[in-house]
């Protein structure tokens, strides 16, 4: 069990069970898990949410109250259920440890607590695919990364979301050294301008302006203050969920 699960208590793991509810004999497909009160709700794994909002019949999610369902890179999905409420968006890039919501008591629920379940992506946002959490997580991190000096459980990923007028962008930034740096092109073509490029020197600009960019798999990248500042933007560093929102 990683290092973040274990700040919960197990009250009911993965496995048959009596129901708190029914009090009939059940298959749980997932595994409660509780802090205090309306205690922070962080992500085990990164990924993308393709679900926030309270859970409706016939979704695959219904009964389970507020719910966010996070796509994972191998297209598993994490459910993080009953919450008191939520602060992600569909469509938003989720680093692992980012808080996504409060503990909660929402749904089909006999207390406060963490239902947190893992699925196998499919229709109904994989209902009746379910895995075993714990062992799922733990699989996952002992692939990514053998090492143990090297586990991403202690050291973050550095991804950051980019929100435009209340807009979630597919594309994501970094975090590094405390500077956030965005996507040039997606940034600007998202408020409808075309950056330059000038071959000679490589450089890259927008409205102008050129910018300090750095390049990763074809992609460039600049600080956010560059960018909003050549965009005529008002940038904004939201801590709690890792995103950079830019308005105009």
């Amino acid at each position: 069990m990683i290092p973040m699960m274990k700040e919960y208590r197990v009250t009911s793991p993965y496995g048959p069970r009596k129901s708190p509810i029914t009090e009939r004999q059940e298959f749980h497909t997932g595994i409660d898990l509780v802090k205090p009160a309306y205690a922070n709700i962080q992500a085990f794994i990164a990924g993308t949410v393709v679900y926030a909002n309270m859970g409706k019949a016939g979704t695959g999610v219904g009964g389970f109250g507020n719910t966010v369902i996070i796509k994972d890179k191998d297209n598993y999905l994490h459910m993080y259920a009953h919450l008191t409420d939520y602060c992600v968006s569909v469509g938003q890039f989720v680093d692992r440890g980012q808080v996504i919501g409060r503990q909660g008591n929402t749904g089909k629920s006999a207390g406060q607590h963490l239902h947190y379940e893992v699925r196998k992506n499919g229709p109904s946002f994989g209902f009746g695919n379910h895995v075993h959490p714990v062992k799922y997580v733990d699989d996952f991190y002992a692939k990514e990364c053998p090492q143990p000096e090297k586990n991403p459980v202690d050291k973050p990923v550095v991804k950051v979301s980019v929100e435009i007028n209340g807009k979630v962008l597919p594309e994501h930034g970094y975090l590094n050294n405390g500077v956030s740096s965005l996507p040039v092109r997606a940034v600007s073509e998202a408020v409808g301008v075309t950056p330059g490029w000038c071959p000679d020197n490589k450089a890259v600009t927008v409205n102008g302006k050129q910018l300090t960019v750095t390049n990763e798999a074809g992609t460039s990248y600049a600080p956010a203050r560059e960018i909003a500042s050549a965009l005529g933007l008002q940038v904004e560093w939201d801590g709690s969920t890792k995103t950079v929102k830019l308005r105009g």
